[in-house]
């Protein structure tokens, strides 16, 4: 409690007006704790194609016209030599050795090392002369990158005619800083015994380590975390951030306040063994008091609804009941009658010596506020004087919460005695669990009100003989050995020495040492483990090891195994966790082609391969390693390629190839051959599963309902929405009562954008196979009125349903993928529900995937109709999948092609380019410059905007449809497929 009253001591009174006003601006293409767009890091624009050090500029602009005319990253690998590794993700501050290898094992000398970057178009750079650049994400040195700022690149090796490459991920530094400290956070209290009192001792850190300040409406995690100041945002994420880790399951939620003038405000809610609570740490924390507060910590929705309206739950998310008042009945302050609640005010009463005191307790509702004050009189045999802590007040539930400073208490006589000592119970290698006190004479019965200790939880006071009593905790908040003083005081006696350290002894098991070896994509095996381990695959099951053999496992997403040894006394406590976070691959063998069998022979293969990846026949049991440049010898049939597995990092996703299989009639424009990337013969035309796989959305769960014209209506001043956690029902007009909405989402959007389809539901055809099928020749027809309808008026995108919120749901289930799809869920429903995206062939969504300008082209004509041309397109084949889409987007003027010709199917896209085609598919006019600049001030790398977005950026912004983070707009970053899938899902209707 002292950090706390230190940090309020220090605190200016803030002015929380504008609590989350920003949410109601209508943020379409960010969710609620996970932004669609990462911020940008540090970018170069208005490059040439080149730069020159000691390379030729003809060399370097050969070299560069060479790599971009690659069909694959691996075609130009020499067959003995291979990179260490093909992706990196970097935290700013890391490093990273990449060289060659030899097929022998030994390191390649005399490797040529090149940056290759693809914003604002592709640039190729020597590795010294990008290392010397401002501003840049990564420096090289023989092969040593080092990560500088957040951004992507290419690195390629040059050996010979040989070229290698590695694409490095560098992250935000705020993000890196931000995750350490929630893991940091998360470590402090993931040994609690149960899953509330985790979630009650991240409650109290954040409401002791946060300062309320609309100073960082927009740092969000990274403001309440790192600087200790934040709005309601900042509260919740940093939440809901901490309980994830912990594997408590929640989201945050999104509404309004209940005052005269509601105020848009976020919150949380969590799920226990027996239901969901919601819990608003914001409006627990109070800023001029020493006091935490419990009004809104594990209430149900009836209580919520007393001050807050318009979030949106589940109808799976039943109310839990075992919990209520959790905080009060741990503290002791938790009365259910008259009687319990004269104990509870005696022993705070009699807890000190002095004449003032404050008093805390919950009482039923049958019992009157003015009882406390009877009795209170009664117990202190006077008239003392009360002022109540009215911000404390709690009274919308089924009890109430008190709290009052009580002063001018009559003195008592008072008896001298002497604390001769508190000592540990425990012997040397034992935990300490209880200390004993000794007094020097007869001290009337102590409580656990009587003896203070902190960072402990006390459970009882045993009386030994009138002059030794015994206090047992639990729920340590330290793990390691610690000296904590023990303060003793009570009414009515003098005690000398009353303040003494006591050394609290911590003894564990020892921590675990297993080895986690990758066996798959997802699969993997836990090694060096022993009988009395139990190992966490984050989900929040603990799994017992019952002896020393391999123990296999199917790994999560980004989530690591946690490992302990188990204790088999209560002298002894579990050990420290050990995690293992396996490494994900987060590239694929990207333009691997098949060449199909002649005659009657097996003689097919798979080129551009490399011994790092593996190979099967589809639905075979084995892989089978790759040993040079190509594959040999292979039947007809369709094969699957991936980099295999190794040590800590998992298998890449597969693509898949063809080798004489005929495609489908009618599926070129909705089914690819390789899924993914990779292709079959070229005389095959290739059909896409791409378009299908179109990333998903995630639109928040928590979506509120629009508030009510001039009632609901958000004040133009800003106003203090936390106040309004503190009225009680009599206070507020009776229209302005909570309008409480129940019911489940099918969209999900936060912030605003695209609710449900506005047509109705048509029942879909789907085979048990492939219930993601393309939509019938009458969907195409549809969409092909969609197109007419959107040339008319694009400022509303509808889009009809191609199969049920249910059916969407159940195809998502399908998934090989589907546990990597978290907060981006309901948008990837709402997008296969409308036919604009889905899985692969191979049934894998790929969330995490970088998206092409082909991909993002596919997306648009699955929403307005695919529209064929004889447009001459330099870099797309009539036989790629997504040919027809790049000539749609081609008309409709939603996409342009460079100065030769090119489309660029295959590069990623960012976000600048992105505002442009949602503008134009929007039919939104860019800003003039004037507006522009006004509009754009905000941002602190508005510079980064390539200036043929800048007017469509800003009009987006304007329009409350585009939104950075951290005061950034991020023009450069790169998309993920759940970022594409949220974007649509929350402009179409």
């Amino acid at each position: 409690m002292s950090k706390k009253i230190d940090k309020r001591k220090t605190i200016v009174e803030s002015k929380k007006g504008i609590c989350c006003t920003l949410l109601a601006t209508g943020l379409l293409l960010q969710t609620c704790s996970y932004p669609v767009f990462a911020d940008t890091g540090s970018s170069i624009s208005n490059l040439g194609s080149f730069y020159v050090l000691n390379t030729s500029q003809s060399d370097l602009q050969l070299l560069n016209d060479r790599i971009g005319s690659l069909e694959a990253p691996t075609q130009a690998e020499d067959g003995n030599i291979v990179i260490n590794e093909h992706s990196l993700n970097l935290d700013v501050g890391d490093e990273f050795q990449l060289k060659l290898i030899n097929i022998d094992g030994s390191d390649v000398n005399d490797v040529e090392w090149f940056v290759r970057v693809r914003v604002p178009q592709d640039t190729l750079y020597t590795a010294e002369s990008f290392s010397r650049l401002n501003g840049v994400s990564i420096s090289i040195n023989d092969g040593l990158v080092k990560a500088k700022a957040q951004g992507n690149v290419e690195i390629w090796a040059k050996k010979g005619d040989a070229l290698y490459k590695c694409v490095v991920n560098v992250e935000k530094e705020k993000d890196s800083l931000v995750e350490k400290k929630v893991e940091e956070i998360a470590d402090k209290f993931r040994h609690l015994s149960s899953d509330v009192d985790k979630l009650m001792a991240v409650h109290d850190y954040l409401i002791d380590n946060i300062e309320y300040s609309n100073e960082h409406i927009v740092s969000y995690a990274y403001g309440a975390l790192i600087e200790g100041k934040a709005v309601c945002q900042g509260y919740s994420q940093s939440f809901q951030k901490i309980i994830d880790k912990l594997n408590i399951e929640g989201r945050t939620l999104k509404g309004w306040s209940t005052a005269v003038k509601p105020e848009f405000h976020q919150w949380n809610r969590v799920k226990l063994d027996d239901g969901w609570y919601f819990v608003d740490v914001t409006w627990d924390d109070l800023h001029e008091d020493q006091y935490r507060s419990y009004k809104h910590f594990l209430i149900n929705s009836e209580t919520l609804g007393k001050n807050h309206k318009d979030w949106v739950s589940y109808n799976d998310e039943v109310d839990g009941t075992k919990y209520t008042y959790y905080a009060y009945k741990k503290q002791g302050v938790f009365a259910n009658n008259r009687e319990e609640l004269e104990q509870i005010l005696r022993n705070q009463i009699n807890s000190t010596n002095l004449p003032y005191v404050t008093i805390r307790v919950a009482i039923p509702n049958s019992i009157s506020d003015s009882e406390i004050i009877s009795t209170l009189k009664s117990i202190t045999g006077g008239n003392p004087s009360f002022n109540e802590l009215n911000r404390v007040r709690d009274t919308f539930g089924t009890h109430q919460f008190y709290s009052y400073e009580v002063s001018n208490i009559p003195a008592k006589l008072s008896k001298d005695v002497s604390l001769l000592e508190i000592k540990p119970t425990n012997n040397v290698n034992e935990t300490t669990t209880s200390v004993m006190l000794t007094f020097d004479q007869d001290i009337d019965d102590l409580t656990v009100n009587d003896i203070k200790i902190d960072d402990v939880h006390k459970t009882a006071v045993n009386k030994i003989d009138n002059k030794t009593y015994e206090l047992t905790f639990k729920d340590m908040m330290f793990q390691s050995s610690k000296t904590l003083p023990v303060e003793v005081s009570k009414r009515g006696f003098n005690i000398a020495n009353s303040i003494q350290n006591v050394d609290i002894n911590i003894v564990k098991e020892q921590k675990p040492n297993a080895i986690f070896k990758a066996t798959g994509d997802r699969e993997g095996r836990l090694e060096n483990v022993e009988r009395g381990m139990r190992y966490d695959l984050g989900d929040g099951i603990w799994r017992d090891i019952n002896s020393s053999e391999p123990v296999n496992v199917t790994t999560k997403y980004q989530e690591p195994i946690l490992i302990q040894k188990q204790s088999t006394t209560d002298s002894i406590l579990h050990s420290d966790v050990q995690k293992i976070l396996p490494r994900e691959t987060t590239v694929s063998p990207m333009g691997i082609k098949a060449v199909n069998s002649v005659g009657d022979k097996n003689n097919g293969k798979i080129i551009y391969v490399n011994r790092k990846m593996e190979y099967k026949k589809k639905d075979a049991q084995d892989w089978t390693a790759c040993i040079g440049k190509e594959v040999t010898g292979l039947a007809e049939g369709e094969y699957l390629v991936r980099y295999k597995s190794d040590g800590l990092k998992l298998a890449s996703q597969a693509e898949e190839v063809k080798i004489n299989v005929i495609p489908e009639e009618n599926n070129n424009s909705n089914e690819s051959n390789n899924g993914n990337g990779g292709s079959s013969t070229p005389d095959v035309p290739e059909q896409s599963t791409e378009e299908q796989n179109k990333p998903n959305p995630k639109p928040d769960s928590q979506k509120p309902s629009q508030p009510s014209e001039e009632q609901n209506k958000p004040s133009q001043k800003p106003q203090d929405s936390k106040l309004d956690s503190q009225k009680t029902p009599e206070e507020q007009k009776d229209s302005q009562k909570p309008k409480q909405k129940e019911e489940k989402s099918n969209s999900g959007n936060s912030g605003g954008g695209g609710g449900g389809s506005s047509a109705p539901s048509k029942s879909v055809q789907k085979s048990d196979q492939t219930p993601t099928k393309t939509v019938t020749q009458e969907k195409v027809q549809e969409k092909s009125q969609i197109s007419q309808s959107y040339q008319e008026t694009s400022k509303e995108i509808e889009v009809s349903d191609i199969m049920t919120v249910q059916e969407a749901e159940m195809t998502l289930n399908k998934l090989k993928d589907t546990e990597q799809i978290t907060w981006s869920k309901q948008s990837v429903i709402k997008v296969m529900q409308k036919g604009i995206m889905t899985g692969d062939t191979n049934g894998n969504f790929m969330p995490r995937k970088s998206v092409t300008r082909a991909e993002v082209a596919q997306v648009i004509a699955n929403i307005i109709g695919e529209k064929t041309s004889t447009r001459k397109i330099t870099d797309v084949d009539n036989n790629k999948w997504y040919a027809k889409a790049v000539q749609t987007v081609l008309e409709n003027k939603i996409f342009t092609q460079d100065e030769k010709g090119n489309f660029r199917p295959e590069s990623q896209i960012t976000r600048a380019e992105l505002f442009v085609v949602i503008a134009k598919l929007k039919d939104i006019k860019p800003l003039d410059n004037t507006r522009a600049k006004e509009v754009l001030s905000r941002y602190t790398d508005v510079d980064s905007i390539p200036s043929w977005a800048t007017g469509y950026a800003s009009a987006l912004v304007e329009k409350g449809i585009v939104s950075g983070a951290n005061n950034k707009i991020s023009a450069n970053d790169m998309l993920t497929r759940e970022q594409l899938a949220t974007i649509f899902a929350n402009i179409v209707e």
